[in-house]
């Protein structure tokens, strides 16, 4: 045997013996994430409907048609087990003299998302809540993932305003 053949059979010993303890670390890390419950998603951000394109972490939430009322520029602080939060900005379209030429009013705005959920094996978060200024008056909205109908299209699910109306001021387009 030639020193060489020595040397590379030693070489190929060592990588068999690294990529082994390599594929050992990867099997521990996939039974360990398989045995802790994942994340809870998002349903309804950034223009999906129904149980389809679930999200984590999602850049932008719509309010209705048009995307007249939206929160962007999301900032998530935490994306945890029980509750998520992030930070953005409330647009807000004045709809005059319409809603296609009217101007966008933004404020700061928090949102969190809690009270998880189950569907189809899929830990979801099913309640919104956000809240920002208007004219120097806290505004606090709260939102339920529930199922709607628009007719036509069957059942969709959206988020449904359960928010006790206030006498807060919805306030002006500068």
């Amino acid at each position: 045997m030639v020193m060489g053949d020595i040397r590379m059979k030693g070489v190929a010993g060592v990588a068999a013996v690294g990529l082994a303890v390599i594929g050992v670390g990867f099997g521990i890390r996939a039974m360990a994430a398989s045995s802790t419950p994942s994340l809870p998603v998002v349903y309804g951000f950034a223009g999906a409907t129904g149980w389809q394109h679930p999200g984590i972490q999602p850049p932008v939430v719509y309010f209705g048609a048009g995307g007249s009322l939206q929160i962007r520029n999301l900032s998530w602080a935490n994306w945890g087990d029980q509750q998520a939060i992030a930070h953005g900005s409330r647009w807000a379209d004045s709809c005059i003299p319409n809603c296609a030429a009217g101007k966008y009013a933004k404020v700061p705005a928090e949102l969190t998302l809690s009270r998880v959920r189950n569907h189809d094996g899929v830990r979801y978060y099913s309640k919104l809540t956000t809240h920002w200024k208007v004219n120097g008056h806290p505004v606090t909205n709260v939102f339920t993932w529930a199922p709607g109908a628009v007719h036509g299209a069957g059942a969709l699910w959206s988020w449904r305003d359960t928010t006790v109306p206030t006498s807060a001021p919805q306030g002006r387009v500068s």
